[in-house]
Order: structure tokens, then sequence, then C-alpha cells
């Protein structure tokens, strides 16, 4: 993953990965709830921290007893969700989905491609529609756990597609965040 400088103007797009994983582990809130009531919720409340309705699908196929589902449905991500349902996100979709078919493949064999192509082009995948996102506006940041491999040919990683040519999409990871982001008691800021 490319280090970027992070700027008071960016609005962080939230992965999946990134919810998912800190509630099972380094932010569970059985043990670590400062990260959601304070920082997490301070960051929607402001509308620095943003996500897509592809992500908000992934959370409520969870099972009905799940942290993670139990906030969609009480409210507490209201106002950070944003629809990938617009012209411009569907036309940066197209592109994407055209770069990994026609610039991603390159150089790998087709066949052991396949599978991953067949899953980027998944209509209810967030991945692609996360990116398309990014493209539409400089000022979005994918905040993820996925780390790039431009080589495998099991799945196309975020960092990779952010990476390719003209897309300019930018990425980091939810440490990279928290550490420009947050002071010592998770309370959201924004340093420039």
């Amino acid at each position: 993953m490319s280090k970027i400088e992070l700027h008071g103007n960016e609005i962080f797009l939230i992965d999946a990965n990134i919810l998912i994983a800190a509630k099972n582990l380094y932010y569970n809130p059985k043990f670590c709830s400062i990260f959601w009531v304070k920082w997490l919720k301070t960051g929607i409340d402001t509308g620095k921290l943003r996500s897509i309705d592809k992500v908000k699908a992934e959370l409520e196929d969870k099972n009905s007893e799940d942290f993670l589902s139990k906030k969609v449905e009480d409210g507490f991500f209201d106002n950070f969700w944003i629809s990938t349902q617009d012209i411009v996100i569907v036309n940066h979709y197209k592109k994407l989905q055209n770069w990994a078919n026609n610039e991603w493949v390159k150089n790998k064999p087709l066949d052991k491609c396949q599978t991953a192509l067949e899953n980027f082009a998944q209509f209810e995948n967030a991945d692609p529609w996360l990116l398309s996102l990014a493209m539409s506006n400089k000022d979005y940041v994918i905040v993820t756990n996925e780390i790039s491999a431009p080589n495998s040919t099991k799945n196309i990683k975020i960092p990779d597609a952010a990476n390719a040519d003209n897309f300019n999409i930018k990425v980091c990871n939810l440490y990279d965040l928290l550490n420009k982001h947050s002071y010592e008691n998770q309370d959201f800021c924004f340093i420039n």
C-alpha cells in the first residue's frame, strides 16, 4: 500500500473489512467501546467517515445478533452510506471493469484469473464500487485492510486497482488514519 499524505479535506471511505476486523479483533466493543462511540461516531457525524450502500448490504447480511448488523439497524450508521447508483459512479465502474479485463490480466495466465475477474464483476462486491466512488472525487480516500498483491491471480486487491494508471485513487489503512486523525483518547481530530 502506498503511503499518502493525509490532509483535512479528505473524506474516508471505509471498507467492510475495516469494520469487521475492528469488531472481531483489536477494537472489539466488549473491551474497546471508545473506538465505536467516540472516534468512529464522531467521524460519521462530521461526514469525514463514509462508506457505500454495498458495504451496508454486506453488514446487513450478518446474523441479526451481530454487533455491526445491530448498529446498522439501530441507526448508528445514519448519514454514513453513499449510494453507488449515480451515473458518474456507474461509468467509473465500467472503466474499472475494463481495466481488470484488459490491464490487470496482462502477463497472467487467463485461466487462473477467471475467478478473480468474475468476483470483481459481481454486482454485490463492494470493492469495485468503493474504487469507482473514489474515482469520482479526488478527496475520497479508501480505508482498507487489503494489501497490494499485483501478481495474484486469485483476486483483485483495492490497492492494486487504486495504483493503476490514470485512476489516482488514494488508499490507506486504519492505522495510518488513526495516527493522523486521532488524539490520545481516541477523539476524532483533523490535523492539517
